[in-house]
């Protein structure tokens, strides 16, 4: 590893709560630690050696933008020795995108010259408040057991609650349909458990991305909904077309190559006629109209 040298220097690295990498100034992955293991699923074994341009490196901005193409925060402290520090979304093992707070620090040799450059991620998705939320879905039997969501109970359970709040003081929310694209075709051709990853993916890649107001949940085998707290026409536009590109951004690591799910988005917001009843026809009926126009997964 550049610029870190000695037993006790990695030791020190193995033992922190953070996420640690380095790479070479060719982008080559020179260091891997066991929290980076934790966080990604991917062991040292599979990343040293690897560029940081690699897929399973492809960071994206908050907006589903990938961040580690030629102009990426590592690239550029390698370029002028900055530090820099920002909010990304990095790719799971498991296939699905997670929040960190990245900090890249430049290496230097003896001399001074930039010898490589360190990335330090920490975990910013809230993780222990998460895991409480999860225990007490299942708990009350709201949970799904696949992708670790809420399930359709636990859909209409806050919707009901939504709809009480609309009711009774005007807070206004609004709902996004997620359909995954020929999720049956995926089935086919790669086999059930492919396809159930698929979906625990496409779950937590949501789950991530939303704010902790918000909530995900399955609505039925292929199909999810995100629950939204005020959120307005035009706000809700631009939160479908950022989900859009998270998601399509994760991918799977299939035979070689990787399978990469597309998903159809609807939108509804709550009107004064609504009831629960009402609200959840509608959701039915937006899932049937996108599933007559689904695409294919892409694969690369």
């Amino acid at each position: 590893m550049h610029g870190i040298s000695g037993k006790s220097a990695r030791a020190i690295l193995d033992h922190l709560y953070d996420a640690v990498y380095a790479v070479a100034p060719d982008l080559s992955i020179s260091y891997w630690n066991a929290s980076a293991e934790a966080l990604t699923g991917y062991a040292a074994a599979e990343m040293l050696g690897q560029r940081c341009t690699s897929p399973v490196l492809m960071h994206v901005d908050e907006h589903g933008r990938p961040l580690c193409a030629d102009s990426g925060p590592l690239q550029q402290t390698l370029h002028d020795g900055e530090v820099r520090d920002s909010h990304v979304f990095l790719h799971h093992k498991d296939g699905h995108r997670i929040p960190v707070y990245a900090r890249v620090t430049p290496m230097r040799d003896d001399a001074g010259a930039i010898c490589g450059a360190v990335e330090i991620l920490s975990d910013d998705s809230a993780w222990h408040a998460s895991q409480l939320l999860l225990r007490r879905l299942d708990e009350l039997a709201l949970l799904d057991p696949l992708t670790e969501v809420g399930n359709r109970r636990d859909a209409r359970r806050l919707l009901e609650s939504r709809m009480g709040e609309w009711t009774r003081y005007g807070v206004l929310f609004s709902v996004l349909t997620v359909d995954i694209d020929n999720l049956k075709g995926i089935n086919t051709r790669y086999g059930r458990d492919i396809g159930d990853r698929v979906l625990h993916m496409v779950a937590q890649t949501l789950q991530h991305a939303v704010r902790s107001s918000d909530a995900v949940c399955r609505w039925s085998k292929d199909e999810f909904l995100v629950i939204l707290v005020n959120q307005s026409t035009a706000g809700l536009n631009v939160v479908a077309d950022k989900l859009q590109r998270m998601v399509e951004s994760a991918f799977l690591e299939v035979d070689g190559g990787i399978l990469s799910p597309t998903v159809t988005f609807g939108t509804t917001i709550v009107s004064p006629a609504d009831t629960v009843d009402t609200l959840m026809e509608r959701i039915d009926h937006i899932f049937i109209q996108n599933s007559r126009g689904a695409a294919a997964p892409t694969e690369r």
